[in-house]
């Protein structure tokens, strides 16, 4: 309830009782053809050929328990692992890129978003630096996991897809956007971190905002001029630092979203 339709080129706006408005690049979407968009969204994830598990409904916990490791990557720092338990052998699990936003150090400060993931089946690569909008903290990050996975003797030698995804939050996001051109990438969320400005590369776009984002027409502009398969959700009354760091009003949401994506 709450979904009210998107026509191209205006923002799409959100009903009183507080729900989302999604707007695709294909233009107008009215309540009913949104609900079975992102049904259809969530029952889509391949079977069979990843380790996704689940009916395709995302909004509660997965399946698997979720472990963590710290790990150091190089020149760019410590990242932290978010990944299923246990890690399966006959499916590969595919592999997600994060970055922190602005000021934010460490890798556990959006764990609710790593552990919702992990937990229907993915891995993701947290880095722990503040300042990730070049993109780089990302692919080193990808191409972590893409080695671990070649590396004998490693715990994901041989469970690791070579599918990755890229996402953050507001600098985090931007970096996502900026190394969605990486061979591997195929999915990109950016979680309240664009300015309007579609991402290069061939990734798939879902861009989360809300209504008191700081930039809430960054993503339905940059869905709009995507020349790749994108989405823009927003979420009546979230905003930029409680929703997301602090799992306040739409956080389940965009993680339901995030996931599905």
């Amino acid at each position: 309830s709450g979904m009210t339709a998107g026509a191209s080129g205006a923002p799409a706006t959100a009903g009183s009782s507080g729900g989302p408005s999604e707007m695709t690049d294909g233009g107008m979407m009215d309540g009913s053809t949104m609900m079975d968009a992102a049904m259809t969204m969530d029952a889509a994830m391949p079977t069979g050929t990843t380790c996704l598990k689940g009916t395709g409904d995302f909004t509660g916990k997965g399946p698997y328990n979720v472990k963590s490791k710290t790990v150091t990557v190089g020149s760019k720092g410590m990242y932290t692992i978010y990944y299923p338990d246990p890690l399966e052998a006959s499916c590969p699990h595919p592999i997600v890129a994060w970055g922190n936003g602005t000021l934010i150090t460490g890798g556990t400060a959006y764990d609710h978003f790593h552990k919702h993931a992990g937990s229907w089946g993915m891995v993701t690569i947290s880095s722990h630096n503040s300042n990730v909008g070049d993109g780089t903290f990302h692919r080193a990050g990808i191409d972590y996991l893409l080695a671990e996975n070649e590396k004998m003797g490693s715990e994901f030698f041989g469970k690791l897809s070579k599918n990755a995804g890229v996402t953050g939050h507001s600098q985090g996001g931007a970096g996502g956007d900026r190394s969605s051109d990486h061979a591997n990438v195929k999915a990109n969320v950016n979680v309240q971190g664009s300015f309007g400005t579609p991402p290069p590369g061939k990734a798939a776009l879902l861009c989360l905002t809300g209504t008191e984002d700081i930039q809430p027409t960054g993503c339905p502009r940059a869905v709009m001029a995507a020349t790749v398969p994108a989405m823009s959700a927003s979420w009546d009354g979230a905003d930029h630092v409680s929703t997301t760091l602090n799992e306040g009003e739409g956080i389940e949401q965009y993680q339901r979203l995030y996931t599905a994506w």
